[in-house]
């Protein structure tokens, strides 16, 4: 995991190509998620936001390149990841924003946050569920997501 050297890492296109490198083509219309280890630092709010001197979380992401990746060459449906946002720490507070989480919904694509367990979850073959209100006009809120894993 990269992430471990780099907390700051953000997934890039050579990434998903490694992934597909070793488990095949990401089919269209799957979800994609990264398991980077950091719902282990959610018990920790320190730990979790991770903050350098600076003040800049030192959080992992997902790199705009790797989101247009998914987006339009796999057409993926939605990613996830374990952190708050979408944009690595270093990415959102260069740009002073989360351009990598703006980019994604705007394809019109859907995401979760801060999942768990994500290390749990083989890396194929398992049918990602997400359970949530529909709530008029409402940005985000809170899903029960969970993954049926294949009989092995």
């Amino acid at each position: 995991m990269k992430s471990k050297k780099n907390p700051g890492y953000a997934v890039t296109v050579d990434d998903l190509k490694d992934f597909e490198a070793s488990y095949g083509e990401i089919p269209e219309g799957s979800f994609v998620a990264f398991s980077s280890g950091w719902y282990k630092n959610f018990d920790n709010e320190e730990k979790c936001l991770n903050k350098d001197d600076d003040g800049v979380e030192q959080t992992p992401g997902w790199s705009i390149p790797a989101l247009e990746f998914l987006s339009r060459k796999r057409n993926v449906t939605a990613i996830g990841h374990e952190t708050l946002n979408t944009d690595s720490g270093p990415d959102a507070a260069e740009a002073n924003f989360l351009p990598a989480q703006q980019y994604w919904l705007k394809e019109d694509k859907y995401q979760n946050e801060l999942l768990a367990n994500l290390d749990k979850v083989p890396a194929v073959g398992s049918i990602i569920v997400t359970a949530m209100p529909r709530i008029l006009a409402a940005p985000g809120f809170p899903a029960e997501v969970f993954a049926i894993v294949p009989k092995n």
